[in-house]
């Protein structure tokens, strides 16, 4: 038996000690063992393993998000009162916000939308006790539909995007990204409208769109922003951040500070990176 073998049989192990009562889950993300190229550990929340690829992210870089999520709840879940919410997680990554919502609000029905094949494995791992409130989407949210190349970066991140263009790449090292598989990708409202029968509500939308297109993606969310007056909350690029308060003004909607908004402008005297805004009335 080949060490990777080995190693996908004693995870696999481990992973049954600790969620033993999802084996078959468990069982479909491990049946083909050389296609699952992660090296996994875990940390634990509310007595609940959550899993990451340290190949993509380290340690430190989970207890970020976490504590921007659980500590600062930087999209503002605590404005939703009602108990069993609809939400939308649009760049689910591998589900830190995801959990969070769960862990408040137990009857909330989830959207996960995630296009990057190694954080759905793993999103899909740290939702397998919540399976039944969890839609999972394996595609991601765009301003048009289409496929395209996934760029995934060589650095121990969680960067992966779809957009290429010289502006955007600036902002990383020089050919920190490779090329790796063919994404789906869909506009917001088509999606909600081929799956009106499924959809009924929405109170709360999480945008995290990588590649300063998060104008793009809100002019083709309209119809669905229209119908559900949900609150949205969304990682903006500092020099989008005009557009896209102009866009929510035009909709009838209201900026709103979270305790993550004001902790990044006393603390780093910068802009926020992530905006919430909710219905005037």
């Amino acid at each position: 038996m080949k060490l990777k073998d080995i190693f996908i049989s004693k995870l696999f192990h481990i992973l049954e000690r600790n969620i033993g009562k999802q084996r078959f889950e468990l069982m479909k993300l491990v049946i083909k063992p050389y296609y699952f190229d992660a090296l996994m550990a875990s940390i634990s929340f509310n007595n609940i393993p959550f899993y990451f690829n340290i190949y993509r992210i380290g340690k430190d870089d989970v207890m970020f998000l976490f504590r921007r999520i659980w500590e600062y709840d930087c999209y503002m879940l605590e404005s939703i009162t009602k108990e069993s919410p609809t939400v939308f997680d649009i760049g689910a990554h591998i589900g830190v916000f995801s959990r969070f919502v769960l862990f408040k609000k137990p009857n909330a029905k989830l959207w996960c939308f995630e296009p990057d094949v190694d954080n759905m494995r793993v999103l899909k791992m740290n939702l397998v006790d919540f399976i039944r409130n969890v839609n999972l989407v394996e595609k991601g949210i765009h301003y048009k539909r289409d496929r395209q190349k996934l760029y995934v970066s060589k650095k121990i991140d969680w960067r992966s995007t779809i957009y290429t263009s010289d502006e955007f790449m600036k902002m990383f090292q020089r050919n920190e990204f490779e090329p790796k598989y063919e994404v789906d990708l869909q506009d917001l409202d088509s999606f909600v409208s081929e799956n009106s029968d499924k959809i009924k509500s929405i109170d709360l939308i999480k945008f995290t769109i990588p590649g300063k297109v998060e104008h793009l993606v809100l002019e083709k969310s309209v119809e669905t922003i229209s119908r559900f007056k949900p609150q949205i909350a969304i990682y903006s690029y500092p020099e989008n951040h005009n557009t896209v308060r102009k866009f929510f003004r035009e909709m009838g909607y209201m900026e709103i500070e979270s305790r993550w908004y004001k902790y990044v402008v006393d603390n780093f005297r910068r802009s926020p990176d992530i905006l919430v805004f909710r219905p005037s009335n």
